[in-house]
């Protein structure tokens, strides 16, 4: 392995340069190098570069009221969100009368479970349920705005 009266490379020295001359030293002496890998790797760079020039991502369309449509969204959103906090307390409170009348032998730790447990699940199922009403306003939005390009390009021709 050590030609030419040159000491074994050592991979473990933190150079990655070195590393790297290392391997390919290595390499070229067991026959295992290939020269032709970096012209493949960079034919491969170039068709992934086109790929993405063509594809446009969702995030750089326009639409003629994005700004609004932003705003419709956040302020459901808010809307939504200070809603669920009644709706976990009223969940909290009937877990714990569940709780205290299922587990009546263990009667303290009872309410506290199922007030954990009906606060928890009333959370997860409102913020389902947000989803679901947030993502029809979209839809209904994205539908009123492709209307208005509708008519915007009837009325342009």
């Amino acid at each position: 392995m050590a030609t030419n009266n040159q000491p074994p490379p050592d991979l473990l020295s933190g150079s990655i340069r070195f590393a790297q001359t290392s391997m390919r030293f290595l390499g070229d002496a067991v026959g295992l190098i290939d020269s032709d890998d970096e012209d493949e790797t960079e034919v491969g760079k170039e068709e992934e570069k086109k790929k993405q020039e063509k594809e446009t991502p969702e995030d750089t369309l326009k639409l003629p009221d994005a700004e609004r449509h932003r705003r419709e969204l956040l302020a459901k959103k808010k809307r939504l969100k200070e809603g669920r906090a009644a709706k976990k307390a009223a969940g909290g409170v009937g877990g714990a009368i569940l709780g205290g009348l299922i587990l009546a032998p263990v009667f303290p730790l009872g309410i506290l479970i199922g007030g954990a447990a009906g606060a928890a699940i009333t959370n997860k199922v409102s913020k389902h349920n947000e989803k679901r009403k947030i993502k029809k306003l979209d839809r209904r939005l994205l539908a009123q705005q492709e209307k208005q390009l509708k008519v915007d390009q009837t009325t342009l021709t």
